[in-house]
Formats: structure tokens, sequence, C-alpha cells
């Protein structure tokens, strides 16, 4: 369900994208957690992204960013990758993954 979410809410291409689903699927993974999976609250981040609810991903993804530097090892790596995104957020822009050719 997350890699389907995450998919969804930032594949660069638009005919695959779709917020509202990313979002009901990220909402489901994160209550299966308490929301305190930090790879899952950046996922349900990007889904709020890309449906527009910009400063809800900022607070999202930045709860992630906490559980993530708390938890150290390869979540406090992603941590650092966050950051950017929520820089991304704040300037009102969805996250979209790299092409790769």
């Amino acid at each position: 369900m997350n890699a389907l979410s995450w998919l969804l809410s930032t594949c660069p291409d638009a005919s695959i994208r779709d917020g509202h689903k990313a979002l009901r699927l990220a909402v489901t993974i994160c209550g299966k957690t308490s929301r305190k999976n930090p790879t899952y609250l950046s996922t349900l981040a990007a889904a709020e992204a890309e449906t527009g609810r910009f400063s809800g991903a900022v607070v999202t993804l930045e709860r992630a960013i906490e559980l993530a530097e708390a938890s150290g090892g390869t979540d406090a790596l992603r941590a650092e990758n966050w950051k950017a995104l929520v820089r991304l957020y704040k300037a009102r822009r969805p996250y979209r993954q790299p092409t790769t050719r």
C-alpha cells in the first residue's frame, strides 16, 4: 500500500498520479501503525502535497523527521533527505520522482 501510494503521489507521469487515491491509501497505512512509522508518514505527506494540502504535508513530514531522527540508523539518513521535501512543500510544490532513461 505504501509503495502504491508513493507512486500515485509522486510519479512524473501525470496520467499515473491520483492524489486522492494515494491519500486514502496513506491514511489507511498510517492508521495501522498509529502514525509512528516515519516512512509511511513521508508518503502521507507526499499525498497531501499532491492534493494541494501543503500545510498538512509540512506538519506530517516534520513529524516523520522527528520520529526518524529519534530512531537513528537508516531512518535518520532519510530524515536529511526529507528536510529538502519540507522546503519543497513550504514552497507549495509537490514532489516528483526523477525520471530515468
